[in-house]
Order: structure tokens, then sequence, then C-alpha cells
């Protein structure tokens, strides 16, 4: 297992109440927009969920600087929930890319407010 991954599995194990991390240096997002553009992935294989991101930050390096990880653990079904996004710094464009990839709403991190496509 890589270094990064290791990494992302212990602050997933520390944070599993939620998160929103940049992919390319792991720090977390903090304003803008996050706009998903996978389904949200249900697991309780972890590695091979991050594999899968892996992936498609090597088939698409033009994103890998707004490529967002979020997550959360889910206590009821003992499963981690995980997700795939773009922080974007502007709302118009963030509702532009989300009806694009026909998301029902983005995520404002400036307020912590849902806003519905």
């Amino acid at each position: 297992m890589n270094i990064k991954k290791q990494k992302l599995l212990r602050f997933i194990d520390n944070n599993k109440e939620g998160f929103s991390l940049f992919y390319d240096n792991l720090k977390e997002v903090k304003k803008g927009f996050i706009v998903s553009f996978t389904h949200i992935e249900k697991t309780k294989n972890l590695n091979l969920l991050l594999d899968r991101i892996d992936f498609i930050s090597l088939a698409f390096p033009q994103l890998k600087k707004s490529l967002v990880i979020g997550g959360w653990f889910n206590k009821d079904d003992n499963c981690f929930y995980l997700d795939l996004g773009l922080n974007i710094q502007n709302k118009k464009d963030a509702l532009l890319i989300a009806k694009q990839f026909k998301q029902i709403a983005i995520f404002n991190l400036n307020t912590f407010e849902e806003i519905r496509v």
C-alpha cells in the first residue's frame, strides 16, 4: 500500500463523521462549492474504492488539482460512503457542471448548505 493511501485511510478513520479532501495533496477543502460527478459508492472495502479513485485521477490528469474526495461512515449499515467531486469556486459554474452530471444538489462549503440543482 502506498504512503498516500495509508495517510488517507488514517484520515478517514479519524474523521468518519464526514470530510472533503483535495485528492492531490489530501488537504481539507474549506471553501467553494463541491460538485459530485460520481454516484456515491457504498463499501466495506476502502482499499478497493481508493484504487478506483487512483484510476480516475490517472485517467483525467487535468482534474487533479480540483479533484475532491468526500466521505462519511454510516453506523446503521456499517459501511463507508465515498464520492468523487470537484471543488468549484463560482456558484454559477458549479451549478452548470452539476446539471451536466445530473446531480441533485451541490454543497456550499462557505455556508455549509446544500443547494438544489
